[in-house]
């Protein structure tokens, strides 16, 4: 998005995701609280919506991305992890390393098929998925994208 054709000097677009900006606010509340029993919910609660607002900003921002490239409906229809490779691959970056995508899906799958003797996620899962997505979301789009603090 750019008025270069235009005549006019450049304009810069910074991307912002109202949705990653929670992200990172549930992590780091998460982050500051006291190593105390009484705190333990609660860091539990903020590190669970940690990873599910970071999952729901990848997937939120890669439609945007898909629709700013042009990409066809039916990439809409494919599985995410295709999605963000054709997202990813027609802007000219390389495919997502698998083991990475693999590890935060696995967390974020943790929390969305729970088991019954299942442990909580830590908030070191949480700083990783939130990386893992934060990461994936820069390289979806070609001008920058910021996390407000």
């Amino acid at each position: 998005m750019s008025l270069r054709g235009l005549g006019c000097c450049d304009v810069s677009v910074t991307y912002y995701c109202t949705i990653l900006d929670d992200a990172n606010f549930f992590i780091n509340q998460a982050k500051g609280l006291p190593v105390v029993p009484s705190a333990s919910p609660l860091g539990d609660r903020y590190i669970r919506m940690g990873i599910l607002c970071s999952w729901i900003a990848l997937e939120e921002m890669l439609e945007i991305s898909i629709e700013e490239q042009g990409l066809s409906r039916a990439a809409r229809r494919m599985p995410l992890r295709d999605r963000l490779d054709l997202a990813l691959t027609t802007l000219g970056r390389d495919p997502l390393e698998g083991r990475a995508f693999m590890e935060a899906r696995e967390v974020r799958n943790h929390l969305t098929h729970p088991h019954a003797n299942g442990q909580p996620a830590s908030l070191e899962e949480a700083a990783s998925v939130f990386d893992f997505c934060f990461g994936t979301i820069k390289n979806l789009f070609r001008n920058e994208v910021r996390v407000r603090f």
